[in-house]
């Protein structure tokens, strides 16, 4: 059975495996990649227990469940990598962009640009709301930025005036749109 193991999952398989030889009435359960008889490798979630050993001490028999996992590990790592690309886009932009809950405004994600245009670090604003921390001069433009979006799906060049941490004044241009996120719909600003 373990020459059909992928070498990376040998080692961690056989200890699973042998820390269970003791104790009969002890399952494994396990993700490892199998190799098919065209040399490829699926992914595998086994269940069982090992019911036989050779005299050598190695499980000859077993009685479980394999089931092939391949299509879950294979959108598990796309969605890793979809939100790798979003952490290196949203992180490394020189622009400011942040995400805050639609219903209330409560920040919940901002980048190094926000940080840097706003005087704010990340760590004083995180779960405060956008009323809270007085970045709107106008707290109505808020409002009117939420009734574009809503109508349109997005606001492109949105014009409003800002509070920086300093208490200065300035004049900024954005654009909105509304994301869900674990179905909480979000404002999404660029």
């Amino acid at each position: 059975w373990q020459q059909r193991l992928h070498p990376e999952d040998v080692d961690r398989i056989s200890s699973i495996v042998e820390s269970r030889r003791n104790d009969s009435a002890d399952t494994y359960q396990a993700e490892f990649r199998m190799q098919c008889k065209d040399g490829s490798y699926k992914w595998i979630l086994g269940r069982g227990k090992c019911t036989e050993w050779t005299a050598a001490g190695v499980p000859s028999h077993f009685i479980g469940t394999h089931t092939d996992i391949s299509a879950r590990k294979q959108l598990e790592d796309e969605l890793r990598d979809s939100e790798e690309r979003f952490r290196k886009i949203f992180f490394q932009c020189p622009d400011a962009i942040s995400i805050s809950t639609l219903a209330d405004g409560t920040i919940v994600m901002v980048n190094p640009g926000l940080e840097r245009v706003t005087g704010y670090s990340a760590s004083e604003i995180l779960g405060k709301t956008s009323k809270a921390i007085n970045i709107w001069v106008n707290t109505e433009d808020r409002d009117r930025l939420i009734s574009l979006i809503e109508a349109d799906g997005l606001a492109n060049g949105f014009e409003t005036d800002y509070r920086m941490k300093s208490g200065e004044i300035r004049h900024g241009l954005m654009s909105a749109a509304i994301i869900t996120i674990n179905g909480v719909e979000h404002i999404l600003v660029f």
